[in-house]
């Protein structure tokens, strides 16, 4: 392993968790410095997430299809259940339905050998954005409330703590308010607005 080209995946990566907007960017640049699948599996993952909220689905499943083609060759059970759970709406979102259940299955397959947190949080979390593009929107906020109820620090850097909390629960008052649940999504709001407080804004959100 060279050490250089690992500090620069590394920056390029942290990068990118601060800004994951940036991840066509962030994603080209760790890619440059990429020395093992793992690394090119989060390469690109961060690509096709960002293909992904940019709404161009059918490039953003074929990074995301690259990126678990390289994890299937690496020891990280994490990664791969990471790019199925973006991977899975990405498929939906582009209207293969059928490919989408399929990966589905796989991921709920793949972890039951996880241990009980990571298996909730990824079945859970996918679940959930099935629901949302599947326009079953209650479905996806009783979901959402359990991921954020079970939910642990997925960091030991605090403004990136806060950021994922922020993006959870603003997700999850999105979706109660297409619900109709505007009194939880109020309840909702305070707590995303509390952890809007705490971000450093120096780095977009």
């Amino acid at each position: 392993i060279d050490s250089e080209k690992q500090k620069k995946f590394n920056e390029a990566n942290l990068n990118y968790l601060k800004n994951p907007s940036d991840g066509l960017t962030s994603g080209k640049e760790m890619l440059k410095y990429a020395q093992n699948n793992h690394e090119r599996a989060i390469s690109y993952l961060a690509m096709g997430k960002q293909r992904s909220d940019k709404g161009d689905f059918v490039k953003s499943v074929e990074y995301l299809q690259t990126a678990f083609d390289q994890v299937k060759k690496s020891d990280s059970a994490d990664v791969k259940l990471e790019v199925l759970s973006y991977l899975i709406p990405a498929y939906r979102r582009a209207g293969l339905i059928v490919q989408s259940d399929e990966n589905f299955q796989l991921l709920k397959q793949l972890s039951k050998d996880q241990p009980a947190y990571t298996s909730k949080i990824y079945t859970i979390f996918t679940e959930a954005k099935m629901a949302d593009i599947d326009q079953d929107f209650c479905k996806s906020a009783q979901l959402r409330k359990n991921f954020a109820k079970i939910l642990q620090p997925p960091s030991d850097i605090p403004d990136l703590n806060y950021r994922f909390d922020f993006s959870i629960y603003n997700q999850l008052c999105y979706v109660q308010i297409k619900c109709g649940t505007i009194e939880d999504a109020k309840e909702t709001m305070k707590i995303v607005e509390d952890l809007y407080s705490k971000i450093d804004k120096k780095t977009p959100i």
